[in-house]
Order: C-alpha cells, then sequence, then structure tokens
C-alpha cells in the first residue's frame, strides 16, 4: 500500500483513501462481464465485491458507426 501511494504521489497514508478496482472480460467478444473489488485501509473489502453483467449490443452498433469517421 505505502508503494502504491508513493507511486500516486502521496506522502504518508491516508486511511480515508478507497481503491476501487474494475475488470472488465469477454470471451471472443461475447459473454461481456466485470467486477469491482474495493479495497479501504490497505485490506479488501469482500461484502463490496460486485459483478455485472454488460449487454454491448448498442456499443458494438456504436463502433461500428464510428469506425471509419
Amino acid at each position: 500500500m505505502k508503494d502504491l501511494l508513493s507511486l500516486l504521489g502521496y506522502k504518508e497514508i491516508n486511511k480515508d483513501i478507497i481503491f476501487e478496482c474494475n475488470d472488465i472480460s469477454h470471451i471472443s467478444g461475447n459473454h461481456t462481464v466485470a467486477s469491482r473489488s474495493v479495497i479501504e485501509n490497505g485490506k479488501t473489502e469482500n461484502s463490496k465485491y460486485k459483478k455485472f453483467k454488460i449487454q454491448a449490443r448498442k456499443i458494438r452498433l456504436w463502433i461500428l458507426r464510428t469506425k471509419h469517421i
């Protein structure tokens, strides 16, 4: 935790900092899911872990429409 805070420019440990780590995964562009982990006071908060299902049809259409711009 000290190394990460130092890398981010903090000079001292601040226990009020909360890290939210998000990960988005898919299988060959299908079945897109995401998860969020939360770290408070240097410890993982398992009760705040969340999973999400992402419906990407609208996103894919937008990418196809804007790809050639």
